[in-house]
């Protein structure tokens, strides 16, 4: 068994409950200062608005609210809500929440933190343009799930930033596919707010940055994409994802142009839908690269950094089964199909890779998803979701 999935285990078991009938930020902030490693706080039932954000480091609290919907928090703070530092031996969770306004929550760990979890809640901004709801980073290993999205045009509502600016470091370590070793999101729906509008505006549901391994699947995207953040040195794109089993709905005569914008990085998508429509825009699966170097250093293709430099062998890109409507365009010179990225029909029996320090140019994998559910979520009743997902707002 491997420590990370050992630390998911570690992660289910039960925590003491510290309750107190004050919602306000300060008496929130006292009972996490006071709370043993470990402990669950209770936010009771009712509406707040927080002028100030709370931090929550060092003790893997368990941030309960009465659920989303009836613990609704909004925030007047100007800055981030809710900022959450992860540790190696305690998983942190924040659950049964509405968070209302931009940046409402941060969570940070590393390699070598237990797996976080946020679950349960509802971050709605209304119609605000260009927001971010839920930030992490560090590349610490968590899970997004049963959560609902809601932002207006050109939002960017979740960001993984990988290990940050000018970081090369997410681009040094090794990555296995379909392992535990990521920021999993899964059954969430996602939505631009308003829905029904001319053109998407590249309403974003998740960006990744810096290094960034992330995964979603099984979600709802209401008129909105998944992008991939390239590289323009010296900031590094993102390293990793797999994107599957998730439905794009565009409202009727919508224009969305894409519901993949990939820039950065490598990894599979396959088995994604489309529903509603007409889609007036192209829609399509989008591979291009933000540097001139061909191929490039950290866009579509590209793999495992070698002694600080990048490696000279590609580490293609996988795409399969996707609705018919999901067209793969390459809109860069130096991103090239059979080079970059394969496209096919089903999954190919054996993938190539450049992941890992020892592959060469002969190395292959065959690719298995991580566990779904997955294993956070196994003292859920049902393992089910209790958040309404929806095709529409």
């Amino acid at each position: 068994m491997t420590k990370l999935v050992l630390s998911i285990l570690i992660a289910l078991s039960a925590h003491r409950a510290i309750a107190g009938d004050d919602g306000s930020a300060r008496a929130v902030q006292h009972r996490i200062n006071v709370a043993a490693p470990g402990s669950v706080v209770t936010i009771p039932a009712g509406s707040f608005t927080w002028s100030e954000g709370i931090t929550i480091g060092g003790k893997g609290i368990t941030l309960q609210g009465a659920g989303p919907g009836v613990t609704t928090i909004k925030n007047a703070s100007g800055h981030r809500l809710i900022s959450v530092s992860c540790v190696p031996d305690r998983s942190a969770q924040i659950t049964g929440l509405t968070l209302l306004g931009d940046r409402t929550l941060a969570i940070s760990g590393s390699k070598t933190t237990a797996p976080y979890r946020i679950d349960h809640c509802i971050f709605d901004d209304g119609t605000a343009a260009q927001a971010t709801l839920v930030e992490v980073s560090g590349n610490g290993p968590g899970l997004i799930d049963q959560c609902k999205f809601v932002a207006g045009a050109a939002s960017e509502m979740i960001h993984n930033y990988g290990m940050g600016a000018e970081n090369a470091s997410g681009w040094s370590d090794e990555v296995i596919p379909g392992s535990a070793a990521a920021v999993y999101i899964e059954d969430c729906t996602f939505s631009k707010n308003p829905l029904a509008d001319k053109y998407f505006w590249g309403t974003c549901a998740l960006q990744s940055y810096y290094g960034a391994r992330t995964v979603l699947r099984h979600c709802i995207l209401n008129y909105c994409h998944i992008d991939q953040h390239g590289n323009v040195p010296p900031l590094y794109g993102a390293r990793w994802w797999e994107f599957y089993n998730n439905t794009f709905y565009v409202p009727p005569n919508g224009n969305q142009s894409n519901y993949f914008a990939l820039r950065g990085g490598s990894g599979v998508v396959f088995n994604n839908h489309v529903s509603g429509g007409p889609n007036a825009g192209a829609g399509g699966i989008q591979l291009y690269s933000d540097e001139r170097t061909n191929p490039p250093l950290c866009g579509p293709g590209a793999g495992i950094f070698v002694n600080g430099k990048p490696s000279p062998l590609t580490s293609p890109v996988y795409i399969w089964g996707n609705d018919a409507g999901m067209e793969v365009v390459s809109d860069s010179s130096n991103v090239i199909a059979g080079r970059n990225f394969f496209v096919s029909t089903t999954q190919p029996a054996r993938l190539m890779r450049s992941q890992q320090a020892s592959d060469n140019s002969t190395t292959t994998y065959s690719y298995t998803p991580f566990e779904y559910p997955h294993p956070m979520r196994m003292g859920d009743a049902n393992r089910k979701s209790t958040v309404e997902r929806s095709t529409s707002r």
